[in-house]
């Protein structure tokens, strides 16, 4: 009887459901837990079984747990953790875990690299490939030729386009080149495998070293796309080097995008990241905040003892800016070199400097550019323009200030009594603030130098305060000439002198107090020889401290390289290579570098390691802020369409390979040919295109072929005929 009956009959209910009328959810839940109580009570306890091992090299059983060999090897920074167990250790012994970890997209990535990784090393050893090494001399020499110019077009940052018209001006001249490979495409190629081969050097310097840091810093190109430079700085046996790594786009700017950005430099190049031990940058807050900064999240990923170090550089520049700021003549200053030299970028102003110049005979300084800088030795060429240029400046501005309001407005002020004697004042203040700024620019300045120099240069300021103002501000005062130029504006009083000497020790001192990382990073001065004592009692015990202080610190990381390293044992080795140094070379350890200094003595092994690593981190990061300079000659305003892969290989070339006179281009050769052995084709150096021409425009032209140096197969003819020149890189005849 149907239940929609049922309503009819008094006191009629519906019958227990069917099991047909379970939902499948329910029914999969029920399932779930007999299966579950199953495994529990009745099922004997599950364990590996070896026969899982056939036809799968890559499973292993070790403590208890299965792992991936090449899931391993290949997420090195475990960016798969979470979804893929067979990294840290599975314990679900079961066949379809296996099967389904090996069906993997991970599994199947890190598979796809081993097997390409094979099949390059297979290559280099087959008959093929030593057939395209044995290339003739003459071949080699074209390709070689050829890699040349795409080096010396990166080298100077000129277009690709450039590549065409120099290989056309030296076949004008009869230098073989051959007819292939003349195009801008295999220039970009060209330069690439260039990139390539940089690369892998600063690879095997990083493979080579025991510890390495990361200097990082951000900025945007033309195209307004944000741009990180990452530069590696490490030491091995005390020789300290620094290398330009890569330039990327990350998502963002915010410190995870960034630590995602890191994480695919590491895993894509296949760097150790236990060698980590320091990260350089600009002291911005998506850098160097405590909890979510860069420098926060990276201890996190590969250990909480990697030291952040905020660029002194920096920091010398943001002490500087504390205290003028508020300095309205500092301001009125600026005003007058940034408006003085855009106004003599005017070919017409320009031109009427110039012959003022000549005429009051005066070798002219061309106006220097202070905006858009934040160094203090562009500040300080500014000022000293301004100083060589005033007879031009007011010669040229007085004969043309009546037709000219911009004019007048910076004669006004260059004949200000009061502004002329601010220059001169900070110029002479600014002189050892200027020197330390060079001296902390230096790529390979280490920690414990750039604080005695920091120090030193502090002293030199305060004693300033104790000389007189210079001769020019004092003839200044007596007579109100600057150069034998009247000066208007009542005589001003020196005693801001005073208080900008104050405020520049005292800014130095704030700035450059380090915080969280004191101990640690005070420690490193211990290395700086010039600092060692002279008398033998001091000298005995100096550094004890500070070395067992950097050597807990850094335990963990340096056990990692050298498992038997030990603190008290560290300690010792310290008073050895002391006492060692100073028999070998006395007084003369003081102006030696470690790279003379440090032994490779297997007694001595802990110390050197320690002396590496604290000689690895990056008391700066000028260097990523130079690189900046060049992306913006690379990627220009006409070439804001240059992609990511591009713009990396061309920094890569320009700051890494060697200059174009030095330049060896074999090893790109030799890789560009064995990546020619991938399944997509081969390379044809030496082939000659067929031609089309014919004795009419008609369409049944016929079709007559060139003198070919290298004749193509039948295969080949069809496709190579309607190539353009510089595109037939089809492959290479192997007879």
């Amino acid at each position: 009887m149907s239940f929609s009956l049922l309503r009819y009959f008094d006191g009629a209910k519906p019958g227990d459901k069917r099991q047909s009328q379970v939902s499948i959810e329910q029914r999969a839940e029920g399932n779930k837990k007999r299966w579950k109580s199953y495994e529990v009570e009745k099922r004997d306890e599950r364990g590996f079984h070896e026969v899982w091992k056939k036809d799968r090299p890559w499973l292993q059983f070790n403590d208890g747990v299965m792992t991936c060999s090449l899931c391993q090897v290949f997420f090195k920074n475990n960016t798969c953790v979470g979804k893929n167990t067979f990294i840290t250790g599975s314990t679900n012994f079961k066949v379809s875990t296996v099967s389904d970890h090996e069906s993997s997209k991970c599994h199947q990535k890190a598979a796809e690299a081993e097997l390409a990784k094979q099949s390059k090393h297979d290559m280099q050893k087959s008959e093929a490939g030593k057939a395209l090494l044995s290339l003739k001399s003459a071949e080699r020499h074209v390709i070689a030729s050829l890699f040349r110019n795409a080096h010396a077009v990166a080298k100077k940052g000129r277009p690709l386009s450039d590549y065409v018209w120099l290989c056309e001006a030296m076949a004008a001249q009869g230098v073989e080149i051959g007819s292939t490979y003349l195009n801008e495409k295999a220039c970009s190629d060209f330069v690439s495998f260039i990139s390539d081969v940089e690369t892998d050097k600063t690879i095997k310097m990083l493979n080579d070293a025991p510890f390495f840091s990361f200097m990082m810093d951000g900025s945007q190109d033309r195209s307004g796309l944000e741009q990180e430079s990452l530069y590696v700085r490490t030491s091995l046996q005390g020789n300290v080097s620094e290398r330009f790594l890569t330039m990327g786009s990350p998502r963002s700017t915010s410190s995870q995008h960034l630590l995602e950005f890191v994480q695919n430099v590491i895993q894509q190049l296949g760097l150790d990241e236990t060698k980590l031990v320091g990260l350089g940058s600009d002291g911005a807050a998506n850098m160097t905040g405590k909890k979510a900064g860069l420098a926060a999240l990276l201890r996190k990923e590969y250990g909480d003892n990697i030291i952040n170090i905020h660029c002194f550089s920096h920091r010398l520049e943001l002490a500087f800016r504390d205290v003028v700021k508020l300095e309205k003549k500092y301001q009125k200053l600026m005003n007058l070199l940034i408006g003085l030299h855009k106004f003599y970028k005017i070919h017409k102003n320009r031109k009427g400097l110039k012959e003022a110049s000549e005429t009051l005979s005066i070798n002219m300084v061309s106006p220097k550019r202070v905006s858009t800088t934040r160094w203090l030795p562009h500040l300080s060429e500014g000022i000293n323009s301004l100083a060589k240029n005033f007879r031009s400046y007011e010669a040229h501005l007085a004969s043309c200030r009546h037709e000219n309001a911009k004019a007048q407005g910076y004669y006004s002020m260059l004949l200000d009594k009061g502004l002329m004697t601010f220059a001169i004042v900070l110029q002479d203040l600014i002189q050892p603030l200027q020197i330390l700024s060079k001296k902390l620019q230096r790529p390979k300045t280490v920690i414990g130098d750039a604080f005695l120099w920091v120090d030193t240069q502090k002293e030199l300021l305060r004693e300033k305060a104790n000389e007189k103002p210079p001769e020019e501000v004092q003839a200044m005062h007596m007579t109100g000439e600057y150069q034998g130029l009247k000066l208007s504006g009542m005589t001003p009083d020196l005693l801001y002198r005073c208080k900008l000497i104050d405020g520049l020790c005292q800014a130095i001192e704030d700035r450059f107090s380090l915080l969280d990382s004191s101990t640690v990073i005070n420690a490193t001065q211990v290395l700086d020889t010039t600092m060692w004592p002279v008398a033998s009692d001091e000298f005995e015990g100096y550094g004890n401290e500070q070395v067992a202080t950097l050597a807990s610190h850094f335990e963990k990381k340096i056990t990692s390289m050298c498992p038997s390293f030990d603190v008290k044992q560290c300690v010792t080795e310290w008073r050895s290579l002391k006492k060692i140094l100073k028999k070998r070379h006395g007084l003369s350890v003081k102006k030696m570098a470690w790279g003379m200094l440090l032994m490779a003595d297997e007694e001595l092994s802990n110390i050197s390691l320690l002396i590496d690593l604290v000689l690895s981190l990056p008391p700066t990061s000028v260097s990523c802020e130079t690189s900046f300079s060049h992306m913006k000659l690379v990627k220009t305003s006409s070439r804001l369409r240059m992609n990511q892969a591009t713009l990396h290989s061309l920094m890569t070339v320009k700051l890494c390979s060697p200059d174009i006179k030095e330049f060896n281009p074999e090893s790109a050769v030799e890789k560009w040919l064995f990546d020619a052995m991938k399944p997509h084709g081969h390379r044809r150096p030496t082939y000659t295109r067929r031609s089309l021409s014919s004795s009419s425009h008609g369409a049944g032209a016929d079709v007559e072929e060139e003198d070919c140096v290298e004749k193509p197969s039948d295969s080949d003819e069809t496709d190579s005929e309607y190539q353009s020149d510089g595109d037939s890189q089809d492959g290479i005849n192997m007879h």
